[in-house]
């Protein structure tokens, strides 16, 4: 460089540096940045390392290993006005340090070994605005450490070993929204502890060990607007505690010890929109306690103890969208349990899911206009009346899985003009009835697997004219008719696995002309008729293994023209025929899994050969109960001398 008066900025990061002698930087005195960041200093001349440089503003000492810094080393920077020394090793701040600092604006001291702080070691940081002591060992805040700093606005001190706050810490913080006290060992709080914090917005007191918001502890703090007390001890809110947070909006108590909220506890917040009790010890809400929140955007109250709810739990609160009841021990809801909540968008975060509900009120969601989600699964729901989703209008997602059904009454679907999903594994359903879900004129899945469903009435799926996904896997169905799923035209998945059929109709795939995946694996079937896959021309994955087939019919394949990959392993077959693709048709690219059959080994099997050498075929063949591929001693013998280097065995 030609002259180092004119340099701005120094940055030298990332480097070997381990010492900063005194002076090194007096010849720089128009710098304004120094970053001397990721190197390996740990230690500095108490010489004045920064001599003649009083234009600096900017100075980065991150992620060093300083254990300790001279008193002196910010002397003369009277314009700096932000100090980074992030991630070193300090374990105290020496005296001085920060003397004639009057125009620093942020100090950024996070995960260091910092332990006690000198009650005036800020003293001079008149103009300081946001202050970061995270991830430190600093075990307590002494009166009047913050006496000075009336400019500060943002201050962390999360994940440190503070145990007590006594009153006055934060008296003269007059000017401080935002308030870290995170991860820390507190167990006990003054009253008055927030005294002066009159512009504080959010209080973050999250993972800590207290057990009592007590009276008085909040007093003032009327601009707060968040408060998190989640993981913490809680068991006990003295009646009127909350009441000074007149602009609270979000009340996040989840993870903690509480088992009532009594009335009159949250009366008072008339600005809340969010409030999180999830994961307490919840076995009685009392009637009226949410009465006036006439604000409340979302009530969370999963994973407590309820086993039931006031009947007026809810009423006027008209602007609520999200709730969240699930996994308690709910085992009956009053009929007008939501009166109200017309406005509920989101009814999977009302989680009724995870409890012990057997039977629901025919009216439960009468009004409901505007719901998008239910979650009914994870109880033991036997039946449910007819018109109960009626006026679901927008309802798109529906679950029921995982209940005690056993018969879905004709109409109990009616009104649900837009649902999408149907969620109905694991119930005991046997009998699919015709119209069953006539009207779902929308639904694109529908899921039945997993339960006991012994027959399906023709015309069990008319009526869904865009359904994709059909999932019957896992049932007792023991035969297919004509035409079960003669209206899904526009089908593309169909799993029938893990059933006992045994016996499958000619025309019973009839119509499933966009059909590209069926399962029929894990069943008893011994033949498959020549016309199954009539006009399945967009057939691309077949699973029929761990069945009993002895062969495949000839012309099955015929009019599967995209067909890829037949999963076949595991069956009785003896040989594969190319007659099976019928007279007229060869695949372009045809995959084969014929693993653990007893195949012959003979002549028949020499198409394979000239297919798999001409790269329209392959197969996969391994002998049944074996590890070993099967390639006979002398397969010239059969007539196919080349079958051996061609054949790709796995």
């Amino acid at each position: 460089m030609e002259t180092c008066s004119v340099v701005l900025q120094v940055s030298i990061i990332g480097n070997n540096i381990s010492f900063l002698p005194a002076g090194v930087f007096s010849h720089l005195h128009s710098c304004v940045v120094m970053d001397l960041s990721e190197n390996h200093l740990t230690e500095a001349s108490s010489g004045g390392v920064f001599t003649n440089m009083d234009t600096l503003e900017i100075l980065k000492l991150s992620y060093n290993e300083f254990s300790t810094l001279p008193g002196n080393l910010c002397e003369g920077l009277v314009n700096l006005r932000r100090l980074d020394i992030i991630n070193n090793q300090l374990t105290q701040i020496p005296k001085g340090l920060f003397d004639g600092l009057h125009n620093l604006i942020v100090l950024e001291m996070w995960h260091n070994d910092i332990g006690s702080l000198s009650v005036e070691v800020f003293k001079d940081l008149t103009s300081l605005e946001a202050l970061m002591l995270s991830s430190n060992e600093i075990p307590a805040l002494p009166v009047g450490i913050f006496s000075s700093l009336q400019n500060l606005m943002v201050l962390h001190l999360n994940w440190n070993q503070i145990s007590t706050l006594s009153k006055g810490t934060f008296a003269e913080l007059s000017q401080l929204v935002f308030l870290g006290l995170s991860h820390n060992t507190l167990n006990s709080m003054e009253s008055g502890s927030f005294d002066g914090l009159t512009s504080l917005s959010t209080l973050d007191l999250e993972d800590n060990q207290l057990t009592l918001i007590q009276m008085g502890v909040f007093q003032h703090l009327t601009s707060l607007t968040k408060l998190n007390w989640k993981k913490n001890k809680l068991s006990t809110i003295e009646t009127g505690a909350l009441d000074d947070l007149q602009l609270l909006v979000e009340l996040h108590l989840q993870y903690n010890n509480l088992m009532v909220i009594q009335e009159g506890l949250l009366n008072e917040l008339k600005s809340l929109s969010t409030l999180n009790v999830n994961n307490n010890q919840l076995i009685e809400i009392q009637g009226g306690a949410l009465r006036g929140l006439e604000n409340l955007w979302g009530v969370k109250l999963s994973n407590n103890k309820l086993s039931n709810l006031p009947e007026d739990i809810f009423s006027g609160l008209d602007n609520v969208h999200t709730t969240s009841l699930s996994h308690n021990s709910l085992q009956s809801l009053p009929e007008d349990l939501f009166h109200g909540l017309e406005n509920l968008q989101a009814i999977d975060s009302l989680g009724l899911f995870g409890n012990n509900l057997e039977s629901l009120p025919a009216k439960l969601f009468s009004g409901f206009r505007n719901l998008k989600w239910l979650n009914l699964a994870n109880n033991s729901l036997i039946s449910l009346p007819s018109g109960l989703f009626s006026d679901l209008l927008q309802l798109y997602k529906l679950y029921l899985s995982h209940n005690n059904l056993a018969t879905l009454s004709r109409g109990l679907f009616q009104g649900l003009h837009k649902l999408e999903n149907l969620y109905l594994e694991h119930n005991r359903l046997s009998i699919i009835e015709t119209e069953t879900f006539s009207g779902l004129a929308e639904l694109l899945e529908l899921h039945l697997d997993h339960n006991r469903i012994i027959a399906l009435h023709s015309g069990a799926f008319d009526g869904l004219p865009k359904l994709l996904v059909l999932q019957l896997d896992f049932n007792n169905l023991t035969s297919l008719i004509n035409e079960s799923f003669r209206q899904l035209s526009k089908l593309v998945d169909l799993r029938l696995a893990g059933n006992q059929i045994s016996e499958i109709s000619e025309a019973a795939f009839q119509g499933l002309t966009n059909l590209e995946k069926l399962y029929l694996n894990n069943n008893s079937l011994a033949t498959l008729p020549s016309g199954l896959f009539a006009g399945l021309r967009s057939l691309y994955y077949f699973h029929i293994e761990h069945n009993n087939l002895m062969s495949f019919s000839d012309g099955l394949f015929e009019d599967t023209r995209d067909l890829w990959y037949v999963f076949a392993s595991d069956n009785n077959l003896t040989t594969l025929s190319q007659s099976m693709f019928g007279s007229e048709f060869q695949p372009d690219n045809i995959i084969f899994d014929l693993n653990n059959n007893p195949l012959v080994w003979d002549s028949r099997l020499c198409w394979v050969e000239a297919g798999m050498e001409e790269g329209w075929i392959r197969v996969y063949m391994r002998a049944a109960n074996s590890s070993v591929n099967v390639v006979p001693d002398k397969l010239e013998a059969i007539g196919c001398d080349k079958y051996r280097t061609k054949m790709k065995l796995h």
